[in-house]
Order: C-alpha cells, then sequence, then structure tokens
C-alpha cells in the first residue's frame, strides 16, 4: 500500500469514529432523559403507592362506620390496584431500556476499539515504511557518493593516492555556457571542469560554480575572499563570455541582458574587482586566467563599445599574473579544425597540460602555453597570441 492510499484510509477511520462518538453521546443524551422520565414514573408509584395505603385506611375506617359503602371502597381498591400495575409496567420498560442501553454502549465501544485497533496497526505500517524508505533513500545516496567520490578519484588522479590539499593553495574556477539573452557556449563548462581538477590534482582547495548568475557570481566572489588569507596562492579561472567597456574587462553572468552599456556595467562582473579584493587580501600571489576572448556576444548592437571582440589590455598588482586566452582583438579558438573532437578550447587544453610539467616555474608554463597556442592556432591559420600581465616578484611552482 502507497503512503497516500494509508493516509486516506486513516483519514476514513478517523471520520468514522468522530461520527460513532458523537451518536454514543447522543444514546447518552437519551438514556439521561429516559432516566429522568423513570424518576418522575418512580415518584408517580410512590406518591400512588402512599394514597393507596391511605385509601386503604380511610376505605377500612368507612366500612367500620358504614358497611353500605363496601362495594364502594371495593371498586376505589381496584382501580389503586390497577394504577399500581401500570406504574410497575412502566418501570420494567424503564429497565428494558436500560438494558437496551448498556447493550448499545457496550456494542459501540466494542467497534470504536476495533476500529482504533486497525489504525494503530495502518500507522505503525506507516511508520515502518517510512522508516524502510528513509533507509533506502540513505543506502541509495551513500552509494551515489561512494560511486562519486571513486570516479573522481579516477578522474582526477587513477591508480594514485589522493592528492595532497595545501592549506595555502585556494582556486576559484567558474563556467559559464547557458547565457539566455546572449549567444550561448559549448565549452566553457567542460573548460572549468578539466581546469579544476588539474588544480585539485596540484594541491589547490578548489572551489568550482558553473553557469552561475549575477547573484551567484557575486556571492561567490564574496564566499571565496573570506577563504582567502594573507600569503595564500590563489588561482582564478574565468571561462565564458567577456567584453570591454571603456578599456575595462567584464565577465558576463547567465543572465546578462546587454541592451546598453550601462546595463552591461550594472549587470556584468568587472575583473578588476576579483584582482583588487586579492590585493586587498594580501595574497602572496595571484594567477588570474581569463578564456574569454571569443565571438562578441552583443552582435548587432548600436553601441560601438559593445561591438568589441575580446578583452582590454590590464595592469596587474604586485605578486600577480594575469593570462587572457587572446590578445585583444583576437579570438579564442575553441575548436582546431573541424575535426576536432576535444571538449575544451585550445587555450585551456594547452594550459592543463602545461601546468602538470614538473619543476617548472608558473611565469615559465604560461610563456610555453602562448607559445604552442600561437603555433597551433597558425597551423589552421588562424592569429591567437595568449596575453600575459606579469607583477610576480619570485618564483612560484605548480609542481616541483
Amino acid at each position: 500500500m502507497s503512503g497516500r492510499g494509508l493516509e486516506t484510509n486513516t483519514a476514513d477511520l478517523n471520520k468514522a469514529i468522530v461520527a460513532e462518538e458523537k451518536q454514543i453521546k447522543e444514546e447518552v443524551l437519551k438514556q439521561a432523559q429516559l432516566e429522568r422520565d423513570q424518576k418522575q414514573v418512580q415518584e408517580k408509584v410512590r406518591i400512588a403507592q402512599e394514597k393507596k395505603v391511605i385509601e386503604e385506611k380511610r376505605l377500612q375506617l368507612d366500612l367500620a362506620k358504614n358497611s353500605t359503602d363496601a362495594d364502594k371502597s371495593k371498586l376505589a381498591l381496584e382501580k389503586a390496584k390497577a394504577e399500581e400495575a401500570k406504574a410497575l409496567s412502566q418501570l420494567a420498560k424503564l429497565d428494558a431500556l436500560e438494558k437496551e442501553k448498556i447493550d448499545l454502549l457496550a456494542k459501540l465501544q466494542q467497534e470504536k476499539d476495533s476500529r482504533e485497533k486497525v489504525v494503530n496497526q495502518q500507522r505503525l505500517e506507516e511508520e515502518k515504511v517510512a522508516a524502510l524508505r528513509k533507509e533506502l533513500e540513505k543506502e541509495i545516496r551513500a552509494s551515489i557518493q561512494k560511486e562519486a567520490n571513486l570516479s573522481q578519484a579516477q578522474t582526477s588522479s587513477p591508480n594514485k593516492l589522493s592528492p595532497t590539499i595545501y592549506a595555502n593553495r585556494k582556486a576559484l574556477v567558474i563556467g559559464n555556457d547557458s547565457y539566455s539573452k546572449v549567444t550561448p557556449l559549448v565549452n566553457a563548462r567542460e573548460d572549468a571542469r578539466v581546469m579544476a581538477e588539474s588544480l585539485a590534482s596540484l594541491g589547490y582547495n578548489v572551489s568550482m560554480k558553473l553557469d552561475v548568475t549575477q547573484k551567484q557570481f557575486l556571492a561567490e566572489l564574496r564566499n571565496f575572499k573570506n577563504q582567502v588569507k594573507a600569503g595564500d596562492e590563489v588561482a582564478l579561472f574565468y571561462a565564458g563570455h567577456g567584453v570591454q567597456i571603456a578599456s575595462t574587462n567584464y565577465l558576463l553572468p547567465v543572465d546578462i541582458q546587454g541592451q546598453s552599456e550601462e546595463e552591461v556595467r550594472d549587470d556584468a562582473i568587472s575583473l578588476q574587482r576579483l584582482l583588487d579584493d586579492m590585493d586587498d587580501k594580501k595574497v602572496k600571489f595571484t594567477l588570474a586566467v581569463i578564456d574569454a576572448c571569443r565571438d562578441n556576444p552583443f552582435k548587432g548592437s548600436t553601441r560601438s563599445a559593445l561591438g568589441t571582440r575580446g578583452l582590454a589590455p590590464t595592469t596587474a598588482a604586485t605578486g600577480q599574473m594575469i593570462v587572457f586566452s587572446a590578445g585583444t582583438g583576437q579570438q579564442a579558438l575553441d575548436k582546431v579544425g573541424s575535426n576536432d573532437k576535444s571538449k575544451n578550447g585550445l587555450f585551456t587544453r594547452i594550459f592543463v597540460k602545461e601546468m602538470q610539467k614538473e619543476g617548472l616555474t608558473v611565469d615559465r608554463v604560461v610563456r610555453n602555453v602562448r607559445s604552442e597556442v600561437v603555433s597551433v592556432a597558425k597551423s589552421v591559420g588562424h592569429n591567437q597570441v595568449p596575453a600575459i600581465y606579469d607583477q610576480v616578484v619570485g618564483e612560484y611552482y605548480f609542481k616541483q
């Protein structure tokens, strides 16, 4: 029996019990009235008997005085006896009604007890079903989590122990594909996933979010800023749409409207905000990798600032390295030719490969990525030169 069916039966039984209890109350009220009537009859009988005794004495006195009244006294005596017999008959009826009431109450109580027993049994069955369902859900969640953990372990580090996570290494990874009002993308989420896995394998504590709205984007920035501490090594990766307005670069959430420059400024996320947040927290080393140099999402806009492809040149603060997947006015390739089966864009697939090489400083890795991206893009007749803005002091490594 389903949980819904049990609930319906229980409700019907409860209604029946309420109706029967109402009937019992009515019978009790009726019996109370009968008891009052019985008392009245008994009182009448008592009065009649007293009258009879008085009358018999009076008759005896009259008989003693006048024997001629004997016949009259006899008739009066017979009348008194008839009234007494009538009163006794009424008492017998009241006794029968009393017995009938007691039998009815006993029957109703028995039926009530029987129904309550059924309700209690159904309640126990419902509780048992709920407990079994809860236990089953718990087992299913545990099984799913176990499979997810195993899959993640096999994907990020097959045949190896889980990577060590370093407390001072933190990363925020965001990938936006599903834009509702501008041109959607196809590689950004996969680029974010592979980058998150690669950073996790290198000891970063990674927070990854996909297809974030403006509200979610801002919340993630606040949460991440609260997590980082002075002296941390931070990696920021964004894949999705980005635009420049008046030399300022903006990252676009998936619910961006984009009807004017003012709306984009209000609804998009300034790249400089991410960098300023890390600078405010005195982060020791910040690597910001922005793969947002794709086709202009606002094609057809009358605003010249919204009709510019790619991101504007930027300036890094001390301790920061900013890498764009392509230079100003260039397009970053998602595919290398029509036969390219990779789920990742050209820049990201090369970056995650190079960052796994041991003994290379981060700036060396980035420059190797730029060289290989340029070479592969040229092989298909495309010009793509990743832009690097480096103000890092000292040497940092992904993997030593």
